[in-house]
């Protein structure tokens, strides 16, 4: 059935009047840069779509980029790619507390909220799942957005009912979806950005593998690429792999590589396949038993000392959790996990 063109432009029509209490709400709390997006993104399909389900009711909440901030976005963006953006700033489900505020942990412990990006060139998880958002308070008691370039704030959090029962917070920089997993690693981030990951994306970018489809690409190419829909991935510090027997590990590896070749790549494999859990993606609010990538269990369990994760007779502690990326997550481990007991070419 074709509709007629002039009922198109008076549904659009009508959409537009009923973001008029919306815009008068952004400009009464000085989000006027922002106020004035609206119509762009009106405009675009994907935005329409947007502005269509806020305006459908239910619970949302929804961080706005005050007017500095607005200025940080490209102004050469279309209108589909700015609606993208927002997509990320839009954390679906209830997290109002019962003082209006942000549902909010105190860190290291964390909130995840599912965002509406499910842009499948931006996002690569399990079961077309849409990303995520991290956020947890500091000492502070103000509310941090983990894993950006830029450290983000919730600056104020108020709730908006006209649409349904929303939470609005004025955040000091527009929000950026997760990178792949070497632009993750590399940068850092979690609940504690102090600890570098970038050693083990050295490693893996001189690691090959053929896995799944027998054809080389690097273990980097592998994690980056479009082989992966989900996963959580327990990385080793820098610290960890410059430890001794972690050394020792990846020397004996690089050993059986000069002596055996491809050999080497089963080694690896069997090293960091056990820090792998593939086609899930456990945040720390999930965490939980599973059978890592080379079909080891991986268990968890958190103790007065801290959250701890083990396979076979190797333990690592979690010293950073929730680095998340376009199509996974990872959590900073402490020590290389090693079970020597099933793998004598490691001893």
């Amino acid at each position: 059935m074709r509709i007629p063109f002039s009922l198109l432009v008076l549904g659009a029509t009508a959409l537009a009047h009923g973001l008029d209490p919306f815009t008068k709400f952004l400009n009464d709390n000085g989000l006027t840069a922002f106020a004035s997006l609206l119509p762009i993104l009106n405009q675009s399909s994907i935005g329409h779509g947007l502005i269509e389900k806020l305006q459908s009711g239910g619970n949302y909440s929804v961080l706005i980029p005050n007017n500095q901030a607005v200025a940080e976005i490209s102004a050469n963006l279309s209108g589909d790619a700015l609606a993208t953006i927002f997509s990320y700033h839009i954390i679906e489900g209830d997290f109002i507390d019962s003082r209006n505020g942000l549902v909010s942990q105190n860190l290291p412990k964390v909130t995840v909220g599912r965002t509406l990006l499910n842009d499948p060139t931006l996002v690569q998880l399990e079961g077309n799942k849409s990303q995520v958002l991290v956020w947890g308070k500091d000492s502070a008691g103000q509310v941090q957005i983990l894993n950006q370039a830029n450290p983000t704030t919730v600056q104020k959090f108020t709730v908006f009912s006209e649409y349904g029962r929303y939470g609005i917070g004025i955040i000091d920089h527009p929000l950026v979806p997760p990178p792949v997993f070497s632009q993750a690693a590399t940068r850092g981030g979690g609940t504690n950005a102090s600890y570098k990951l970038d050693k083990l994306v050295a490693l893996f970018n001189n690691t090959l593998t053929d896995y799944p489809d027998h054809l080389l690409r690097t273990a980097t190419q592998f994690m980056d690429g479009v082989f992966l829909d989900g996963f959580t991935f327990f990385m080793p510090t820098n610290e960890a792999l410059e430890d001794r027997e972690a050394a020792e590990a990846v020397g004996r590896a690089s050993l059986v590589a000069s002596d055996h070749g491809t050999t080497y790549v089963t080694v690896l494999k069997t090293i960091f396949g056990n820090h792998m859990i593939p086609s899930l993606t456990l945040y720390s609010t999930t965490l939980a038993n599973s059978t890592s990538y080379v079909g080891e269990l991986i268990s968890t369990f958190t103790n007065t000392s801290g959250t701890f994760v083990s396979v076979g007779n190797s333990t690592a502690r979690i010293v950073a959790t929730d680095i998340i990326c376009k199509n996974g997550v990872m959590h900073a481990i402490d020590k290389l996990l090693v079970d020597t007991r099933r793998h004598d070419q490691l001893r």
